[in-house]
């Protein structure tokens, strides 16, 4: 009989899709937990001018000044593991001469392949910024994607 339907198959996209995008997710937050460090060291390199990066006043060599009584959680051992000089000032030095000088918060998964960082940078009196940055991170590849200044000169 020519009006015959022939049996329809059972859809499978939706499945595939959702087990694609439970696939990525996981992919992302692995990514985001390899990658973290790696994240902290490059906003770092682009601050003290071993990375080029058009979103910060960079000091290009010249060592942050760090206060010494005060702690600064991963910033010292991430300086460290770029090879960039610091001084730890006393108060009385670091209140007379603080510039450059730099703070930085541990990096913070927000969504698969996306970090943020808290992060200040101060060049001299009149020059720099802070704010959160956010990075795109693919298994410490990382670009940043958007900058949140909460303030800047």
């Amino acid at each position: 009989m020519p009006d015959e339907v022939a049996p329809r198959k059972p859809r499978r996209w939706p499945g595939r899709a959702i087990a694609i995008l439970v696939l990525l997710m996981l992919v992302g937050h692995i990514s985001n937990v390899v990658g973290l460090k790696e994240c902290e060291r490059d906003l770092l390199r682009r601050f003290t001018g071993t990375m080029k990066s058009p979103l910060f006043f960079t000091i290009e060599g010249k060592p942050i000044h760090l206060q010494s009584d005060v702690d600064y959680g991963i910033l010292i051992s991430r300086l460290n593991q770029i090879g960039y000089p610091y001084k730890c000032l006393t108060p009385a030095e670091y209140e007379a001469d603080p510039f450059p000088h730099c703070k930085m918060g541990s990096a913070v998964p927000v969504c698969p392949f996306i970090v943020a960082i808290d992060f200040v940078s101060m060049v001299s009196r009149i020059g720099g910024a802070g704010g959160r940055i956010y990075m795109l991170n693919f298994f410490g590849y990382n670009l940043i994607v958007y900058g949140e200044k909460d303030w800047g000169v």
